[in-house]
């Protein structure tokens, strides 16, 4: 085996060790080891410091992305054309007014972008089409919901965000 830093030949004493026992080679080692066990000890530090609205953003990338995969294969919720290229997660009720049902997976449906960012959504189809897909009792207790206040803490975000990365791995999997 070869020495990690001076590219000597040595015989390992031990079956996972990559550089030989001389001083500089073992100071260079143990400066790695330093330099891993700080990148693991920032990196854990990073996300300790986390905030609420760091867990929303994790979360509410996590939840599009599940809808897209969701969704893919069907038409625009609004147009009802099928969907080329980027899809977009819309929501019937936007997330800056309406947060108690961002992450609500009816909430959101698959979108083509020019129905979602150049019309403003089209939520009067978006409606129609949201009653056809689901159902106008669905479309009711949505909009029952969606005037409730809803605050999430950052536990209930975390735990979220453990189900969505599974719901995910499950819809990669098909």
């Amino acid at each position: 085996m070869r020495c990690r830093n001076c590219k000597e030949k040595f015989e390992p004493i031990r079956f996972n060790m990559k550089y030989c026992l001389k001083d500089e080679c073992v100071r260079v080692w143990v400066e790695s080891e330093k330099e891993k066990q700080w990148k693991v000890k920032k990196q854990k530090m990073k996300k300790e410091l986390l905030t609420l609205s760091d867990y929303t953003k994790i979360l509410q990338q996590l939840v599009n992305k599940f809808v897209r995969l969701r969704d893919k294969g069907l038409p625009c919720i609004s147009c009802q054309k099928p969907i080329k290229g980027k899809t977009d997660a819309g929501h019937l009720y936007s997330v800056g007014n309406y947060p108690s049902v961002r992450f609500h997976e009816s909430n959101i449906n698959a979108q083509c972008i020019t129905c979602n960012q150049y019309n403003g959504g089209m939520v009067n189809d978006y409606r129609i089409n949201f009653v056809k897909r689901y159902s106008e009792s669905e479309l009711n207790t949505l909009d029952l919901l969606a005037h409730e206040t809803r605050k999430y803490s950052i536990p209930e975000l975390k735990e979220m965000i453990v189900e969505y990365k599974k719901k995910i791995k499950e819809l990669e999997l098909y």
